[in-house]
Parts: structure tokens; sequence; C-alpha cells
């Protein structure tokens, strides 16, 4: 009787442990699959706008793009850009550093907040980057260029304080292929890249149609 018992309650310790043994196998497996999933929806990413930046001789990343504006002449170019920077540079960090009238150059230094959080086992990494605008104007057209220069990452732990550091882009992946974390590094990437054509979006904008509206900034008042 005694040694049914024990032989009972051995089965019971083995099929604990095979079950056990079991749930971290599929946990084990469904971690790599979803890592994988992430992988290549992460790479869908970065191939959709491979090609449209340039690395400058900073090791920079630059976005550059001319618009035409008929009719317009660099000064008005310039005063609606300017107002641009005025509206939209509205943090501690933005700094307009470059402000030519006659040669129609400005320079601003900027920060895009809150580009990408991703989790990563048990911390959270937030991703926010400085950047450059400068505008270079003439008569009936101007020049955009947009360049990435920094990440600031924010590690923040379950049960620990968050620590911050500011690394170049060029150091990170995707530009750096050995980069580290890349399921979230990629897609922040992807995200700072729709961050610099939406600069270019509403800089265009401002400076064809106004900062406010076409009706509000018009001649006739």
């Amino acid at each position: 009787m005694q040694q049914n018992q024990n032989d009972f309650r051995i089965k019971g310790i083995n099929q604990h442990k095979n079950m056990k043994n079991l749930t971290l196998t599929i946990v084990f497996f469904l971690s790599i699959a979803t890592v994988y999933g992430q992988s290549n929806k992460t790479q869908t990413l970065l191939d959709s706008i491979q090609g449209q930046y340039v690395m400058d001789d900073n090791q920079n990343l630059t976005y550059s793009r001319v618009v035409e504006c008929p009719g317009m002449t660099k000064r008005q170019i310039f005063d609606r850009a300017q107002s641009w920077f005025i509206y939209n540079y509205n943090s501690g960090k933005d700094v307009l550093q470059v402000q030519d009238s006659t040669a129609g150059t400005m320079i601003g230094k900027g920060f895009y907040s809150k580009v990408y959080s991703g989790a990563n086992g048990f911390w959270v990494t937030q991703c926010d980057a400085w950047h450059i605008v400068r505008v270079d104007a003439k008569n009936e057209k101007v020049r955009i260029i947009v360049t990435l220069t920094n990440w600031e990452k924010t590690l923040i732990p379950a049960k620990a304080a968050p620590t911050t550091s500011t690394e170049s882009v060029y150091s990170q992946y995707p530009i750096n292929p050995k980069g580290g974390s890349k399921t979230i590094m990629g897609k922040a990437f992807f995200a700072l890249h729709n961050r610099a054509q939406a600069t270019f979006a509403s800089l265009e904008k401002a400076i064809k149609e106004g900062n406010t509206s076409k009706a509000i900034e018009g001649s006739n008042w």
C-alpha cells in the first residue's frame, strides 16, 4: 500500500515537471515566433523607405527638397519660413540659430519628442530625437534640408529609475547594422523618418499658404 502511494506521488511529480517543461517550451517558441514576426514587419517598414535619405559628411542622416514657389520673392519666402519656426519651435529645446535675410538662410535646431516607445523584456525604451532644419530661400524657390543627428533614448525599467543617453543616429540600427534592439530601433527609425516628412509638409505649406491660412494672412484687410 505504501509503495503504491509512493509510486503515485512520484508519478504526479513527474507529470507536473513534464507539464512545466512543456509550458516553458511553448513559451520559448512563441517568443521566438513573436520576435521573428516583429523583425520581419520591421524590415518591411525599413525596406519601404530605403534610398529616401543620405548620409552627409558628418555622418548625419539628411533629407533635402527643393520647392518651387511661383510668384514669391526671396523675402516673402524667408518671412514665412521665419514665421514657421516661431510657430513650431516653441519648446525649451528648440533654438533658431541662424537668421540671415540677406542670404535667405535660416537654421534651427529642434527636438522631436516621443518619436517611438517600445517594450523589451522588463523595460521600455522611449526614443526622442534631435534634428536640424535649414531653409535657403531664392526668388520663386526654396531648399529645405532636414538633418537627423542624435537619438535621446530613455530606458524605463519596471522597478528602477529611468536612465537617459544620447546616441548618434549613425551609431544605431538600422544605419549601423550591428546596432542592438533591432526591432525597437528599426520601428523608431521608421517613425523618425515620418517625422522628417511631416516637417517638410508643414514647412512647405506654411511657405506657400501661410502659417494660419490664406484668408487670415492675405493682404486684403
